[in-house]
């Protein structure tokens, strides 16, 4: 009981520490800062947002996990609906179950992409709200007048290049 209240509350203070660090690579690729000034920056600005950030990735696990959850539910299914069907012959059941693996890793991988994906999107949102509401000088460096100003499906090359880093990490 003592390890396991001592390790919940060691897990607090690194999800406490990790909210506090949310948009720090946005802070680093959108404002040109060092990483350790991008650190202290994004522990600023999420002060007093802590509960909604935690929301934010609360959601986010929760609906990546379902998805997670439903992508091997469906493989599943499709596997133990397949099998029996084709028990009867070796040269049937050996190519199916390659197909039901198959289905399974690309399902994988797709699942993983979009839960990356999404979660880089949510951090870039949670960040240009954030950045949207700062005060001072240097704030997105014109960045956000640029992409408000650009056509809507309009994305800037660093905006994608966070996102599929933040993805390739998540995944």
């Amino acid at each position: 009981v003592l390890i396991g209240s001592i390790l919940v509350l060691l897990a607090a203070a690194l999800v406490y520490r990790a909210l506090g660090w949310l948009v720090s690579l946005p802070i680093l690729m959108f404002e040109h800062v060092p990483p350790q000034a991008a650190l202290r920056r994004a522990a600023e600005r999420v002060r007093g947002r802590r509960r909604e950030a935690a929301v934010v990735l609360v959601g986010w696990g929760a609906s990546a996990l379902f998805l997670s959850w439903l992508s091997a539910a469906v493989i599943a299914w499709i596997g133990r609906t397949a099998t029996p069907w084709a028990m009867g012959s070796m040269s049937v059941l050996v190519p199916l179950l390659s197909v039901v693996l198959l289905l399974w890793l690309v399902s994988g991988q797709v699942v993983t992409f979009i839960n990356g994906a999404g979660f880089a999107l949510l951090v870039t949102a949670f960040y240009r709200r954030g950045a949207l509401d700062a005060e001072g000088p240097g704030v997105w460096s014109g960045e956000i007048e640029r992409l408000d100003a650009a056509a809507p499906w309009t994305v800037s090359r660093r905006v994608v290049i966070g996102a599929l880093a933040l993805a390739l990490v998540a995944g």
